[in-house]
């Protein structure tokens, strides 16, 4: 439970970050958010954004995350105008994969030996984007 805190304490520290809430309750089980810009892990433009997400492990799979994902996707493209978004996601997370990909996201490449600060250890992430017009296409299907 600590390292969670620290998670959102941290990480979803910054603007554009929300709660993801259960809607019968409104109980907040995770965050998403935008880090734009320079406020990313990657190296992008400021008219990119970086789609960074947590969920509790109770609340895997249950559809949350795709959810406020696609969401916060609308929010950058229509209101913060962004020209692509990145999201990323650890090479043994099939879970966030999936999450990304019903949301759009496509593979763009890899980062070998990417240090995570908060499981202190060194990982492979994948990194996928979505441009203004593939989201565009996406939400016509």
């Amino acid at each position: 439970m600590e390292n969670s805190a620290d998670i959102i304490r941290t990480v979803f520290n910054h603007p554009e970050v929300y709660a993801v809430e259960l809607k019968e309750n409104r109980r907040a089980v995770g965050c998403v958010g935008i880090l734009i810009g320079s406020n990313s892990n990657f190296e992008i433009s400021e008219q990119e954004g970086e789609i960074a997400y947590w969920i509790g492990v109770p609340y895997w799979g249950k559809g949350l995350i795709p959810e406020a994902v696609r969401e916060v996707m609308r929010h950058a493209f229509e209101n913060l105008n962004l020209k692509a978004l990145w999201c990323g996601y650890f090479a043994n997370n099939i879970q966030s994969y999936a999450a990304q990909s019903k949301c759009g996201f496509r593979f763009h490449h890899t980062e070998e030996n990417k240090y995570n600060q908060f499981l202190q250890d060194y990982r492979t992430e994948h990194i996928s984007r979505i441009t203004y017009q593939e989201w565009l296409d996406h939400t016509k299907e």
